[in-house]
């Protein structure tokens, strides 16, 4: 689950891009197995009430960034033998496309269901890999 910070300060998307392409290339000179996760959806609502109350230079990322990040990982992560990426944010989302409210404490971290959620499904998905 990488980038999602760099969106949250307003750094643009196109250097977290470069920053992901920069990061992969060390990686892939490495010998250990790293997995890559999808950014999850935030909860605009959620977000706006919890954290832009608190923290007015936070930006909130659209869903658009993130699904745009996203495809990004995939695509880098397909270049690296040593990388598998984990698709998880499906399993987040409510009907909107948004992260789901039982599954998050503040419209972006994880609550404690969010997190077992997440446990289970890398569980999973590490055993079909």
């Amino acid at each position: 689950m990488i980038g999602i910070n760099n969106l949250l300060t307003g750094q643009p998307l196109d250097e977290v891009k470069e920053d992901l392409n920069s990061l992969k290339d060390v990686v892939c000179g490495q010998q250990a197995k790293i997995i890559w996760m999808s950014v999850l959806p935030v909860n605009p609502e959620i977000f706006r009430r919890e954290i832009l109350s608190r923290s007015p230079n936070v930006y909130l990322p659209s869903s658009e960034q993130i699904f745009d990040l996203n495809e990004h990982i995939r695509g880098i992560s397909d270049t690296c033998p040593n990388i598998t990426f984990f698709d998880v944010s499906d399993s987040f989302m409510d009907v909107s496309g948004n992260l789901s409210s039982e599954f998050t404490i503040d419209g972006l971290h994880l609550s404690s269901a969010g997190s077992k959620a997440l446990a289970m499904i890398v569980g999973e998905l590490s055993h079909e890999k």
